[in-house]
């Protein structure tokens, strides 16, 4: 979604953003009962799923192989949970552009009570060696990469009985216990999707916002794809613009438009 060119003082998400709280995720036990001999250094990420998070599943990223506890009892050395993947080329020319290519990893399907979690798949984004740190989106990757360059870029792709579909991106990180939670089917919510936040000045920018559910950890966003949001909801955004002097401040409210 972006913003609309008109400006509107009505509107509401309430038909989107359910009331129900969202799960304290800094609670959830980040262990691992029991795992295998890794031939690399492991990257750990923990996803988990529905409103009470009962699902949960650990992914575990060893070079080119996965572990995946897709039964969720905590053992990554059963049969079964070791993946491989499958290469899908960008090839984007763009110089500019910081992704090289995609590792898939094919999971299947996750249930979860009378729920089912359909074609889950996992990808690990392989970045450009070297790319023009230009733009929102390249700027972004080589701060991310300055603070870490080992970076290791994680999304999921899920949907809810076949219908809903979902997509979580997090940044796996070195242990358990400082794994990011992508959370998969909870609480929705809103977030600004524009890296640079509000731009100053009179040029007209589209300013783009995403609905999904938060996760733990740096950008760890699970965002409803796009087409599961019905023409009828329109977002409101309110917008306090700070002035010149602590007591000078101006608000305005904007609707938001389908993109």
């Amino acid at each position: 979604m972006c913003f609309a060119k008109s400006f509107a003082t009505i509107g509401l998400l309430g038909l989107l953003v359910g009331s129900a709280p969202a799960a304290d995720l800094s609670k959830i036990p980040r262990t691992i009962a029991k795992e295998p001999v890794y031939k690399s250094k492991p990257k750990y990420c923990l996803v988990v799923f529905g409103p009470e998070v009962k699902k949960r599943m650990w992914i575990v990223l060893d070079g080119d192989v996965l572990y995946v506890d897709k039964n969720g009892n905590g053992d990554l050395t059963e049969k079964g949970k070791s993946l491989s993947f499958t290469n899908q080329p960008l090839n984007v020319p763009d110089p500019t552009y910081p992704l090289e290519e995609l590792h898939n990893f094919s999971v299947g399907d996750l249930t979860d009570g009378g729920v089912t979690y359909a074609n889950v798949e996992i990808s690990h984004t392989i970045l450009k060696k070297n790319f023009e740190a230009k733009g929102e989106f390249g700027k972004d990757m080589a701060r991310l990469l300055k603070k870490d360059p080992e970076l290791t870029r994680l999304g999921v792709h899920a949907s809810r009985n076949g219908k809903v579909r979902f997509q979580a991106l997090g940044y796996a990180a070195d242990g358990p216990k400082e794994a990011p939670i992508l959370y998969i089917d909870g609480p929705l919510t809103m977030k600004p999707h524009n890296v640079s936040g509000l731009v100053r000045g009179s040029t007209p920018f589209e300013f783009y916002a995403v609905v999904g559910t938060q996760g733990l950890g740096e950008d760890s966003f699970a965002i409803l794809d796009y087409t599961e949001i019905p023409e009828s909801a329109k977002p409101l955004v309110e917008i306090e613009f700070p002035g010149k002097g602590e007591s000078k401040r101006a608000d305005t409210k904007v609707s938001l438009g389908r993109c």
